[in-house]
């Protein structure tokens, strides 16, 4: 029974840290698209920027 406890422990842990990877692979492509926008934002209002 306990180690039965544990084992489903050991596979939702490894669940989450899965997910949390692939989240914070997906922040990291938005922070990059959100920098791209930034950019390309201060080069169309430069005035808006200085």
């Amino acid at each position: 029974m306990i180690i039965q406890q544990l084992q489903n422990k050991d596979e939702r842990i490894v669940a989450l840290e899965t997910q949390n990877a692939t989240i914070l692979a997906e922040l990291a492509g938005q922070k990059k698209t959100n920098e791209e926008i930034l950019e390309k934002m201060k080069r169309l209002f430069p005035a808006e920027f200085s």
